[in-house]
């Protein structure tokens, strides 16, 4: 392989099993508002959550929850407008109540923002410059990377474009997380559960269409916890 070809396939074959757990947890993420897994009868993303005797609570969020996702347009979404959004967000989680109503995320510091791959420019600039444009010539402290807040984020390229105008969040210092990963343990599997095949020199397959057969195999599966006020679904729109 005088050019290399060798090499960069197999460097791909090792990510695969990476960008498959983001392959199946973006999918599951996606159906979130149809799958009813809380046990309140409610969908994970839903708005009316039932805890113990508190009254409905809401992971699904709209303008008419949040006014920050209210923007002048949700298609050219500024920078101060995604991060008023996050923590207007944000304060959502502080509201939520166990069964006893006592506050679930009243000493939590650190989130992570889930952002479809449209929304990467804006992004780039809502959680790292210190100063944002106002919109009228001047510019404001960007509240989240001068908060108090670990907030995080990733662009995940792998939404569907119909999502373009949803952001997730999660609470990261968390034990209750809201998405759980299962791996089978294969017979001849390395420590990550995955299971790898070889055809190559030496063999009839190699002899009969010259060249190499790799295969990965892995036995995975993700699912929704009951854990639905840790991830929050917030929807953009464009204010009437």
């Amino acid at each position: 392989d005088h050019n290399g070809w060798y090499d960069r396939y197999i460097k791909d074959l090792a990510r695969r099993p990476a960008t498959h757990w983001r392959s199946l947890l973006t999918t599951l993420i996606e159906t979130g508002t149809n799958v009813t897994t809380s046990g309140d009868g409610d969908f994970f993303f839903g708005s009316a959550h039932f805890y113990g005797d508190n009254t409905a609570q809401s992971n699904l969020l709209t303008n008419s929850d949040v006014s920050e996702l209210a923007v002048v347009d949700s298609d050219a979404i500024t920078g101060v407008e995604m991060a008023d959004a996050v923590l207007g967000c944000m304060a959502e989680f502080f509201g939520f109540l166990d069964a006893a109503g006592e506050p679930l995320f009243e000493d939590n510091m650190s989130f992570h923002v889930h952002l479809p791959h449209q929304q990467a420019k804006v992004a780039a600039k809502a959680f790292v410059k210190e100063l944002l444009a106002n919109g009228t010539g001047g510019s404001v402290e960007n509240p989240i990377v001068n908060g108090a807040y670990n907030i995080t984020y990733s662009i995940n390229p792998r939404f569907a474009a119909a999502n373009s105008k949803i952001m997730y969040i999660s609470v990261s210092d968390t034990s209750n997380k809201p998405l759980v990963r299962q791996s089978e343990v294969l017979d001849g599997s390395g420590p990550d559960g995955v299971r790898i095949s070889t055809l190559g020199r030496g063999t009839e397959y190699f002899t009969e269409h010259e060249h190499m057969l790799i295969k990965l195999l892995a036995s995975r599966n993700v699912a929704f916890t009951h854990a639905w006020q840790s991830m929050l679904h917030c929807t953009f729109s464009t204010a009437a």
